[in-house]
């Protein structure tokens, strides 16, 4: 009897292949999210609505506990980008338990997962708060007040007359926002913290002091 067989069999026979090289190729349809070969840009601010991180390009972080820059962060350190799916947080702190950070896609979306807080999403820039309002120069009899985004305030007297001397020096500091009354927090100990109450005089927002109002003045 003659025995007939197939050239697949026949290589098998041979010991020239395996049954998986016979099989056809498994293509992997569902792409990496993100995708290890696009270019991702890490945005410098991201937020899930409650807390909020600053990713500098100088390789430094700032985490805050709400959306609001001009708080104190509850966190400062330096991070690194690991590979496309991960970066890390090293809190400047005696304790410094580095954190892993996730680089991953939501609903299309780039977004960073840090521990238990909800993902982050990139912004342009950072949410707008009251307090950019005040960020610029003010004048008045009481001095010039300048009043910077980076949360640090230089103040001048103002120039003393013949007859009646300077009753403030010039100090610069910490400043901040609260109900409505920017506290003035002076890095010299031995000179008191300052509180300016904010108001409107007609169209325009002061800065109420016991001389008289501080205006915004031009740059």
């Amino acid at each position: 009897m003659r025995l007939l067989l197939t050239v697949p069999a026949l290589l098998l026979l041979l010991g020239c292949v395996t049954t998986e090289d016979l099989m056809p190729p498994v293509v992997i349809a569902t792409p990496l999210d993100p995708d290890p070969t696009d270019r991702i840009e890490l945005a410098e601010w991201w937020t899930n609505g409650r807390q909020m991180i600053q990713l500098k390009e100088v390789g430094t972080y700032a985490r805050f506990n709400s959306t609001n820059r001009y708080r104190e962060p509850a966190e400062h350190g330096k991070w690194w980008q690991q590979s496309y799916a991960v970066l890390w947080l090293e809190p400047y702190r005696e304790r410094r338990e580095v954190r892993r950070v996730g680089i991953t896609k939501i609903n299309g979306k780039l977004a960073l997962t840090v521990g238990k807080l909800e993902p982050m999403h990139a912004l342009e820039g950072p949410p707008p708060v009251p307090e950019d309002g005040l960020v610029g120069r003010w004048q008045g009899r009481f001095g010039t007040l300048r009043l910077g985004a980076d949360r640090r305030y230089a103040f001048s007297p103002p120039a003393p007359l013949p007859d009646r001397p300077a009753s403030l020096a010039g100090h610069a500091g910490i400043w901040r926002l609260t109900d409505g009354t920017v506290l003035l927090q002076p890095d010299a100990p031995n000179i008191q913290p300052i509180r300016l109450r904010t108001r409107r005089d007609a169209d325009d927002l002061v800065l109420a002091t016991a001389v008289g109002p501080l205006r915004r003045a031009q740059e």
